[in-house]
């Protein structure tokens, strides 16, 4: 199953590839590299939409530290975000690979301390498992060896 961590993973290794000379950081704030990127989630939301079926929104922030002051950078680095909404998260999950896809993008400028506030939206739906299943009995199976570890 996809859950949030993959999806992060997934959205960092995209903000990697489509930025390649900026750092994206994830932790540390306070120590800010100009210029690089902040990854951080916000929220999540999962709706039950059919018998076996949930709709999972995930909601992440993109800082954008420019290196120089420049409203032109800054706009140079929303069109690159921008750009990722066309695309989809691609996500590992076991051997597979799934996508997720960026359904939301929502910036603004700071231009007085030169970042770039983004919002990025990501939905999919998967399958619930049933109780009975294999792989639930095996989380359970794993779990009941953690405990007695």
């Amino acid at each position: 199953m996809i859950d949030t961590i993959k999806i992060y993973k997934g959205l960092r290794a995209s903000l990697e590839g489509k930025f390649p000379n900026d750092t994206v950081q994830i932790k540390d704030i306070k120590n800010i590299t100009r210029p690089s990127y902040y990854l951080r989630f916000v929220s999540e939301n999962r709706t039950k939409t059919a018998p076996k079926i949930e709709q999972i929104t995930n909601v992440f922030e993109i800082i954008y530290f420019a290196e120089e002051n420049k409203l032109l950078e800054l706009l140079q680095a929303k069109n690159g975000l921008n750009e990722l909404s066309d695309k989809k998260i691609s996500v590992t999950d076991g051997q597979k690979t799934k996508f997720a896809l960026i359904s939301d993008v929502e910036s603004s400028l700071n231009e007085e301390e030169y970042y770039l506030q983004t919002t990025i939206t990501i939905e999919f739906a998967q399958i619930i498992p049933d109780d009975d299943s294999d792989f639930v009995k095996m989380q359970k199976l794993k779990m009941d060896n953690e405990i007695t570890e």
